[in-house]
């Protein structure tokens, strides 16, 4: 008589309590956040970070004489060289976060398990936004606030200083909806990164236009950020800011609104 063998699977099946767009989040989030906070990506980051704002910072503060042009001038530059490089380097970062997945095959592999297309986006948005704003924003902002408080020999006054760092925080949530929203949209990661990055440009010569027709209509601009961070910084009247952070984050919802309903339409 023949002899039969019979192999049972050792894995034990696990009951899934989440329900709706939270299924399969927590794995996709723990996989996006393994990507983006491991200890080598973190640290090049955060170099890079400082070389382009800090120590370009630093240069300026051993270029100006008074202390009373050190306090205005130098702030000023902090906000405006992270009002500008770190919403470009979200757009470059964020750009192939979805593209990328999309081409390699990566999207539907994992979109094939349990997972919701709403918690791939969502895991996306908290995990690159979380290493941006950690790498290129809190980090350099401590470091920055230490190099001024120590040319001036003396604290800076830290409220303004932190409502200068809120509206560089607003910006990137901005710029990586922004390229979320594009990556669903587009698939060359030529377009994804492209116009975000003409868009901020684009923006530094639109407000003085705009500014000609009305002295409000910059402010639904993103780009008036970086002008409410200057004014902030030396406490300087800014009547109009509470129309950019409104536009600002209104935008921002509404992009991650439409990369959701794009990824669920599209046939990955």
């Amino acid at each position: 008589m023949a002899e039969v063998t019979v192999f049972h699977d050792a894995a034990e099946l696990e009951l899934v309590k989440a329900k709706g767009w939270r299924i399969g989040f927590n794995n996709v989030m723990t996989r996006e956040l393994e990507r983006v906070w491991n200890l080598r990506t973190l640290l090049s980051h955060s170099l890079v970070w400082m070389v382009l704002i800090n120590m370009i910072l630093a240069m300026v503060i051993e270029l100006v004489d008074s202390n009373t042009q050190l306090a205005t001038t130098s702030l000023i530059t902090y906000v405006l060289l992270s009002g500008v490089l770190v919403p470009m380097g979200a757009a470059v970062i964020t750009s192939g976060a979805i593209i990328g997945e999309k081409k390699s095959g990566t999207a539907a592999w994992v979109l094939s398990k349990p997972v919701s297309r709403t918690g791939f986006v969502i895991a996306k948005f908290l995990a690159i936004t979380s290493s941006i704003l950690t790498t290129a924003v809190f980090l350099q902002a401590i470091i920055a606030f230490g190099q001024l408080s120590l040319a001036q020999h003396a604290m800076i006054p830290i409220t303004g200083f932190i409502s200068a760092v809120f509206t560089i925080i607003l910006a990137v949530v901005f710029y990586v909806s922004l390229s979320l929203m594009l990556g669903t949209i587009f698939n060359s990661r030529v377009a994804v990164m492209g116009i975000p990055l003409a868009l901020i440009l684009i923006q530094l010569f639109l407000i003085g236009a705009l500014q000609n027709l009305a002295e409000w209509l910059p402010y639904l601009l993103p780009g008036s950020l970086m002008e409410i961070g200057s004014s902030l910084v030396i406490a300087a009247e800014t009547p109009y800011w509470p129309l950019t952070v409104i536009m600002t984050l209104s935008l921002s919802v509404l992009f991650i609104y439409i990369a959701l309903h794009r990824i669920h339409r599209e046939e990955l």
